[in-house]
């Protein structure tokens, strides 16, 4: 998983906070440095999706699930699927706990309501 190294213009300083070089390349967006390490020999696995989904980047997530998919098989493929929406599930419900009930989201869902049930019993009168 490791590159043995990335030069010319792609090479840039790894993020203190990453494990590897090619978690510090997706969290950055750097398709340049990605592809290079790649050609040294640099293997994806699940975290690596995982960082891609986290880094926001559409175009990046693409780029690191077509990389998996080419160099594994597809049973290897379908498991880093499913640990990493596994682990999507569990960030998700670790963040809909600590929400409080009456928080941001029933405000809003509370608003939405009040628009919408106004114009629906208004067109139940005109039909």
């Amino acid at each position: 998983r490791t590159a043995g190294g990335v030069a010319g213009s792609c090479k840039r300083k790894i993020d203190k906070d990453s494990d590897t070089p090619v978690t510090a390349a997706i969290r950055r967006g750097d398709v340049c440095a990605l592809r290079e390490m790649l050609l040294f020999g640099a293997r994806m696995e699940a975290a690596d999706i995982m960082s891609a989904v986290q880094s926001g980047d559409l175009e990046m997530l693409a780029f690191v699930q077509s990389q998996c998919k080419s160099a594994t098989s597809h049973k290897e493929f379908r498991h880093m699927m499913r640990q990493t929406a596994s682990q999507i599930l569990d960030e998700t419900r670790g963040r809909s706990r600590s929400q409080p009930s009456g928080g941001p989201r029933s405000t809003l869902r509370s608003a939405g309501g009040a628009m919408v049930l106004p114009s629906l019993s208004s067109c139940k009168g005109m039909q």
